[in-house]
């Protein structure tokens, strides 16, 4: 187990401080909080925009849903960019 002291300076972090006053289990609140801000710097610097992909993603599946279920093979032009994206997340 590693301890990790922080000080919050009363004027300049006063709505940190309010946030952990109204907290149940302070730590743990901390600690999900800290986890959800490095998650989301890790998105910022992957370089995806997470909006731009869903739109992307939601309008292939609909058009691919408009594509019949009869037709054994299908030839798709891949937009190359979106083809991108979804690289990038896996």
């Amino acid at each position: 187990m590693c301890r990790v002291s922080v000080i919050l300076k009363t004027e300049r972090d006063a709505d940190i401080l309010e946030w952990l006053a109204s907290q149940e289990n302070r730590s743990e609140a901390f600690r999900a909080a800290a986890r959800l801000a490095i998650a989301a710097e890790q998105r910022a610097t992957t370089g995806i925009d997470e909006q731009r992909l869903r739109r992307v993603l939601r309008e292939e599946l609909a058009r691919v849903a408009t594509l019949s279920p009869a037709s054994s093979t299908m030839t798709v032009d891949a937009d190359p960019e979106a083809a991108a994206l979804i690289d990038q997340m896996f």
